[in-house]
């Protein structure tokens, strides 16, 4: 199976052809509304409307982002252990020989749910572990962190064949604390990548207590390039040099438009509500429920988006998810 690198090395030359000819390397999808975590800056685990989608209706788009050329499925939530049918998911994923991977809270890895995980076939799991300092933790995500830790540790010593990453949220409760995370990260080669929170749909109280000001910002520049400094040395950090230089950028500017983006032509993106998005950052293109995902990717709205991203004219986002990666263009 060939890596995305190398199936988008021509992407830019591509864009200039037949969109039809651009598929799609990654689905992203949220796989249920429920969270046992309790972070302040997020209404997942408040939503108690939502229904959980099935495992017919999961398995369905699975195979119709198969169909339009996907490699492998990043499963996320809510929190997507709390799914019942999770692991039978992932066994349905492997049988289409497709690859699975998770981002946890890390709240659930017992060594039953980790060892259901290596028998499915999902040996990629990414851990949301914004500090290490058990306050901090509790006071931004409503729960402890030492459960995570043990896990971590547990992890490592027990199932090295599992690959762990941990996958940081940096905001201004968290960014006193960010080296000692890296520094815990590097003691246990631990592959890390770095997201800015976004606050631009939180209250002004909420915006207040975790968006950097300035003068955050100097302190953040130094902290990424030593980062960059650590990547280029070869550690694992799974960001672009260039997109941990402008973290700092666009904490100050509040805003970040890259000059060109294919996250609309190389992830198909369904968040919890079932809703296919051009981005993380974008817009609702369709509910799944209702379209389908083929008649949905392949849309005038969706396209209409992607001709905005590929002229600066969407309206921006700093999603590492989508602009941490080489065949982007960020300044």
């Amino acid at each position: 199976m060939a890596s995305y690198h190398q199936q988008y090395k021509h992407l830019a030359a591509e864009t200039s052809g037949n969109w039809e000819l651009i598929k799609p390397y990654q689905l992203s999808i949220g796989i249920t509304p429920k969270c046992n975590s309790k972070c302040e800056y997020c209404n997942n685990w408040k939503d108690s409307s939502s229904s959980v989608p099935s495992i017919e209706m999961i398995s369905g788009i699975i195979l119709d982002a198969k169909e339009l050329g996907i490699e492998q499925v990043l499963f996320s939530g809510g929190e997507p252990l709390l799914h019942k049918e999770f692991i039978n998911i992932l066994r349905y994923t492997r049988t289409l020989e497709l690859d699975p991977l998770l981002i946890t809270n890390g709240t659930m890895l017992t060594d039953r749910i980790i060892q259901q995980l290596i028998d499915s076939g999902c040996q990629k799991v990414g851990i949301s572990l914004d500090c290490l300092h058990p306050d901090v933790y509790r006071r931004t995500r409503g729960i402890g962190n030492r459960v995570i830790l043990d896990h971590i540790e547990h992890i490592i010593a027990e199932y090295p064949e599992l690959n762990l990453s941990i996958c940081c949220t940096v905001h201004k409760q968290n960014l006193h604390h960010l080296e000692e995370l890296l520094h815990y990260c590097i003691e246990r080669s631990l592959p890390i990548q770095f997201q800015p929170i976004d606050t631009s749909n939180m209250s002004a109280d909420l915006r207040a207590a975790y968006q950097p000001d300035s003068d955050d910002i100097y302190q953040l520049d130094q902290f990424f390039k030593k980062s960059v400094a650590l990547k280029e040395g070869g550690y694992p950090i799974y960001n672009e040099i260039q997109y941990l230089q402008n973290i700092g950028r666009y904490f100050l500017e509040r805003h970040f438009t890259p000059i060109k983006c294919y996250a609309a032509f190389t992830q198909i993106l369904i968040n919890q509500e079932m809703k296919l998005l051009s981005c993380w950052g974008g817009e609702v293109i369709g509910d799944v429920r209702e379209s389908s995902l083929h008649s949905l990717w392949k849309s005038p709205k969706l396209n209409e988006f992607r001709s905005k991203a590929l002229v600066r004219q969407c309206d921006g986002c700093y999603y590492s998810c989508h602009l941490s990666k080489s065949y982007n263009q960020l300044v």
